[in-house]
């Protein structure tokens, strides 16, 4: 057989190999399949055939051969471009690694725990979403008493994608209903920061890829809404501060300086380090002469860089008690003009390239005029 065709994994020793696997490892899985009889098979495939959840079949051997899968584990698979692999372990490799495939080799074989595993596994790719989901790996079908390993096991992955989203949102929600209660600012500023800050990542990931390998998929879903927190820290400035219609004085401009270090503190613990990024570094600048850190150039985060030309753009088209709003091309002149210096050069010139998309965000969002 060559090589090229083996699909083999030891994983005492680490390593990944290529498709195929061993005759005698196939001639093994059928033999297993046989044993629970054509008719217990038939019903069993059936009935995973029916659920919507991805559920699958596999062997014991070295690579946990796949000997069934259902409609929708399949095109799990095939989404993640692991659908043309025929073991488990082959299919998962990159999304797993090593040491967690260590870990389910150990489960699988250990009776005092059941012969079974349970884990997280992501699968990621650039150009997809990341999948948050949970597998259960149990025995199908016992050959014999006595503590011998299971010769079959089913496989089940539960999508936790929507309730990890779903948790995370509830909790910033309510933390960013509390800093627009004090705030002038409005929902739909933030809003619209949120639509800016993802149209402006897309276009870069769209324009030039590989200029901007940190942006995937996962990047430009997150900062479509985390963008919206990054004056969350304002929650700890005082009312009469935020309030106060005209110039702020020297030293009121130091309490509201202390904002973005408040906001990093507030979202400390969260689990998307984005969050915590776009609410410290948002008021840095390129040239070093930003706060509160004075970050210089790609030491200022991705995210946080393009929430701050996305709320300029905002704060420039907005009414304030203080001064009109501008127009859309007089607040593009500017952001071009602080290209360099306030901005980023290589998002102002991307910036360029859809900043009619920006007047459409902002025309199709605007605040209500106060009376």
């Amino acid at each position: 057989m060559d090589m090229r065709d083996r699909d083999v994994i030891d994983l005492d020793m680490d390593v990944e190999a290529d498709e195929g696997r061993p005759e005698e490892e196939l001639r093994d899985s059928v033999r297993k399949m046989a044993l629970l009889g054509d008719r217990a098979i038939a019903t069993i495939m059936k009935s995973y055939a029916s659920l919507p959840e991805p559920v699958a079949i596999i062997g014991n051997g070295p690579a946990l051969d796949f000997l069934y899968q259902n409609p929708p584990c399949k095109a799990l698979l095939e989404r993640y471009h692991a659908g043309e692999t025929r073991s488990f372990a082959a299919a998962l490799w990159r999304q797993m690694g090593p040491q967690i495939l260590a870990a389910i080799k150990h489960g699988i074989s250990d009776p005092a725990g059941g012969f079974m595993w349970k884990g997280d596994i992501a699968f990621k790719r650039r150009d997809k979403l990341t999948l948050d989901l949970k597998a259960h790996i149990f025995p199908l079908w016992m050959e014999s008493e006595g503590g011998n390993r299971p010769p079959l096991y089913s496989v089940y992955f539960d999508d936790m994608t929507t309730d990890r989203h779903g948790f995370q949102r509830l909790y910033l929600d309510s933390l960013l209903k509390a800093s627009l209660s004090k705030d002038n600012e409005t929902g739909l500023h933030v809003q619209r920061v949120n639509f800016y800050s993802r149209r402006l990542a897309l276009a870069l990931y769209e324009s030039e890829p590989e200029a901007w390998r940190e942006i995937d998929r996962d990047f430009i879903e997150d900062i479509g809404w985390l963008a919206a927190m990054h004056d969350v820290g304002k929650i700890g400035v005082p009312e009469r501060i935020l309030s106060k219609n005209g110039p702020l004085t020297e030293d009121e401009w130091v309490e509201m300086r202390e904002h973005p270090i408040t906001g990093a503190l507030i979202l400390a613990s969260f689990p998307n380090r984005m969050a915590q990024d776009i609410a410290r570094s948002h008021h840095e600048r390129w040239n070093g002469s930003g706060y509160p850190f004075n970050l210089l150039e790609t030491a200022i985060p991705l995210s946080a860089r393009i929430v701050a030309m996305s709320d300029v753009y905002d704060a420039l088209r907005t009414r304030r008690p203080y001064k009109e709003p501008m127009s859309h091309g007089t607040a593009v002149t500017m952001i071009v003009k602080d290209g360099g210096s306030h901005f980023d050069p290589g998002l102002t010139k991307t910036f360029l390239s859809v900043a009619s998309d920006f007047a459409a965000i902002h025309d199709a969002n605007r605040d209500e005029e106060r009376a």
